[in-house]
């Protein structure tokens, strides 16, 4: 794909890159502010993060489509092709940043002092957050930097004052800090957006599913407000190479997350 764009002219690499712009964040046209605040896509690969976590069929999705394509492939699975989306969804969870997220939103402000629970929960899975968060952990962070830089990941900016009155520790002078709304306002509209446009296509993938009679692959059904996805559907060749397979199942359970193979039904939730 590189070389490819390499070939290209200056006309068409920017015009592929404003396709890929407008199609992300679901703009009929953009501003260089617009361009500015993608920051080269680092802000895409953020808002990415965020929304596989506030969305868990999102990231469920992810995964199962591209364990669909290694199955279709039938060259066997490798855990380095395989989404990791769901995982680092999973990750984020143990740690409470679901949690925490609900409290910023709410209006929570936060000293040092608060973020001992959520900064012990990561210590403790310091080795899969190096792995799949890409983010060490040593011995001297302290909890804010922890936290804080987990918080990053998904694009969540923060706001800090000082303050001598924090509830619990009046007196002591303070680093309190509170959700950037006006950043998060941003964001939030992105997201919407995007989830407006997948529940288009699934619209319009149901009702070509109607009209032909041909099953859809991934089925992801929403509630009006609702953030939670599951997949209605489960991926056939991953289903087929796993069925009446114990190898198989066992090789296609060392590598992929098992609340994928739960929501594609392919191991039920009692299985160890």
């Amino acid at each position: 794909m590189l070389e490819q764009r390499e070939g290209l002219g200056r006309e068409a690499s920017f015009a592929i890159d404003k396709f890929y712009l407008k199609e992300f964040y679901c703009l009929n046209c953009f501003t260089l502010e617009d361009v500015q605040w993608d920051n080269e896509g680092r802000r895409r690969g953020e808002l990415l993060n965020l929304e596989g976590q506030l969305f868990p069929g999102v990231a469920l999705d992810r995964t199962a489509r591209a364990l669909e394509k290694q199955a279709a492939w039938n060259q066997g699975y490798c855990p380095w092709d395989i989404s990791g989306s769901e995982l680092r969804r999973w990750l984020r969870t143990q740690i409470g940043l679901d949690e925490l997220i609900a409290k910023l939103c709410a209006g929570w402000h936060w000293c040092r002092y608060d973020l001992k629970p959520y900064a012990d929960r990561a210590r403790e899975l310091t080795r899969p957050i190096k792995v799949a968060l890409h983010y060490t952990i040593t011995q001297d962070m302290s909890d804010t930097q922890i936290i804080h830089q987990l918080l990053s990941q998904l694009g969540i900016k923060l706001i800090l004052h000082w303050s001598r009155s924090h509830p619990g520790y009046e007196g002591e002078k303070l680093r309190v800090y509170c959700l950037d709304n006006v950043h998060w306002e941003q964001v939030w509209a992105t997201l919407q957006r995007r989830q407006i446009k997948r529940q288009q296509i699934q619209q319009h993938l149901s009702a070509e599913k109607t009209r032909t009679g041909s099953p859809a692959q991934f089925e992801v059904e929403d509630a009006a407000g609702d953030p939670k996805k599951t997949l209605s559907s489960t991926s056939d060749p991953l289903t087929e190479a796993a069925e009446g397979n114990p190898e198989r199942l066992a090789q296609i359970r060392q590598v992929v997350p098992i609340q994928v193979l739960h929501h594609l039904q392919i191991v039920r939730h009692s299985s160890g």
